[in-house]
């Protein structure tokens, strides 16, 4: 078994898919089928982190976005996040331009602060997206 898809509620759908494909390397997928966005205005758009035709390194990062009202964002995460993981260089590569990237695009949540954790065996980023959903760039070592 693995994971099919991490789905996250954003206000904004357009501006979350520019986001998600300009800090994260993102691609909208599945924009032809009538079931998703674009094609069906109330479903979910999908990224991925996936090549065309399946290359690259390691699995792919499959992420819904879902577009909610601006009365039902989760304003309060308590935790919930989602994690990325990254091979050393990459998240070296990202630590150093991640803020860049933020701030470039907006911000997230407002905010354009990273935080990061040494846990020892695990290195992260934490960070938000435009809707205050809380990211992790995870490397183990």
């Amino acid at each position: 078994m693995s994971v099919d898809h991490v789905c996250l509620c954003v206000t904004d759908l357009p501006l979350s898919i520019a986001w998600y494909a300009n800090v994260l390397g993102l691609r909208h997928t599945r924009r032809s089928e009538p079931h998703f966005y674009p094609g069906c205005r109330d479903s979910p758009a999908f990224l991925t982190s996936r090549a065309p035709g399946g290359g690259g390194g390691g699995p792919a990062v499959n992420l819904a976005l879902l577009r909610v009202g601006e009365e039902d964002r989760i304003p309060d995460h308590r935790g919930a996040h989602v994690a990325f993981t990254l091979p050393l260089p990459g998240w070296e590569r990202a630590r150093g331009e991640l803020p860049r990237l933020l701030a470039a695009n907006g911000g997230g949540g407002g905010r354009l602060d990273v935080e990061e954790c040494d846990y020892g065996v695990q290195r992260s980023l934490f960070f938000q997206d435009p809707d205050g959903n809380v990211l992790e760039l995870a490397t183990w070592l």
